[in-house]
């Protein structure tokens, strides 16, 4: 790691994604839980309130995208010195993973570099667009967060929707559970879903199906709720 961190320190910023980077597993605590995750499935990350942001607020030396996309040379080696230790996971509030198709975002034809450096099994199939079938239904983007990370949702608003947060949908779920719920506003277009993953560690995620009032949308969500609650415990949990 210290070596990588060597060469991204003294490398020039560039408008083209770098594979090495975003293939780098990241490490974070989230609650109780430790997660690791490569760069490339890392949409934002959300500092606790009481800890000081190491990450540069301007992060992109391209014309739009992520955190991840074109990241600057300062970005790229403020996050791997914050979370690239396994030994140390960076505290985390919350973190906003993307486990899409990675070749159809912001790297294009650059995926190619970017699959066989992924560590895991499962970040390469999800390069290819070669998702197990069991995991084919996960939410393209999910946050897991703590209870103060859902805080972050106050500031969530819809556009063109009704004049309220994601955070009050939010609220309307509580109590979460282990079992997953929605609720939605709007005459049923603008919906989240959420489900307690472990003590104190939550997912939510915007849902596909969005009827809070049938139910062969609300099984659906349940499914999906299990589905994130198995995957991240076997697949992001590290031991």
């Amino acid at each position: 790691m210290l070596a990588l961190w060597s060469i991204i320190k003294n490398s020039e910023d560039s408008d083209r994604p770098d594979p090495v980077f975003l293939s780098t597993d990241l490490y974070f605590q989230v609650s109780e839980l430790v997660i690791s995750v490569p760069v490339v499935a890392m949409r934002d990350i959300f500092i606790p309130p009481s800890n000081i942001n190491p990450l540069p607020i301007f992060r992109s030396s391209g014309p739009f995208g992520t955190p991840r996309w074109f990241a600057t040379r300062e970005y790229k080696a403020a996050l791997l010195e914050f979370a690239a230790d396994p030994a140390q996971p960076a505290e985390v509030a919350s973190i906003k993973l993307n486990f899409g198709y990675y070749g159809s975002y912001g790297e294009y034809s650059i995926s190619q570099e970017i699959c066989p450096k992924l560590s895991r099994q499962l970040s390469q199939m999800a390069c290819r667009n070669q998702l197990r079938n069991e995991l084919v239904g996960l939410p393209t983007d999910i946050y897991i967060s703590t209870i103060s990370g859902l805080n972050q949702f106050r500031n969530h608003s819809f556009s063109n929707g009704p004049d309220i947060s994601v955070f009050d949908l939010i609220e309307a779920m509580t109590p979460i559970s282990h079992v997953a719920k929605m609720a939605c506003a709007g005459d049923q277009k603008f919906c989240y879903a959420a489900i307690l993953v472990s003590k104190g560690l939550y997912a939510v995620w915007s849902p596909s199906c969005s009827n809070s009032t049938n139910e062969d949308c609300k099984n659906e969500i349940e499914a999906q709720g299990a589905e994130i609650e198995n995957f991240v415990s076997d697949e992001l949990r590290v031991e």
